[in-house]
């Protein structure tokens, strides 16, 4: 509710980047984390003002979509193994990008 868990994911990010690591587990973290947010205000309802309702479902679900789309796109996934049939339900590629007949 502080921030502090942002604080904690963003430096997460900004270290990984600095030392040339993969983010896609920070960044996807981190979105996980905005989707709790969004999820768990949605379910609050009346519990909370309006106002402060509507400011965080708009914040928490864009600041979600945000960190999944960078996630692909800061870090993409690499080609799926063959014999590794969880790539395919992660979303890895069965054959890397740019290759085909």
């Amino acid at each position: 509710m502080l921030g502090g868990r942002d604080v904690a994911l963003g430096l997460g990010v900004v270290i990984a980047l600095d030392r040339g690591a993969p983010v896609r587990g920070w960044l996807e973290a981190s979105a996980l984390a905005d989707s709790v947010d969004l999820v768990t205000c949605i379910l609050a309802g009346n519990d909370i003002p309006k106002a402060a309702r509507l400011n965080t479902i708009v914040l928490a679900g864009g600041a979600a979509l945000a960190g999944a789309w960078l996630s692909r796109q800061l870090d993409p996934p690499p080609a799926a193994d063959p014999g590794h049939p969880e790539a395919v339900a992660t979303g890895h590629p069965s054959e890397p990008r740019g290759a085909g007949p």
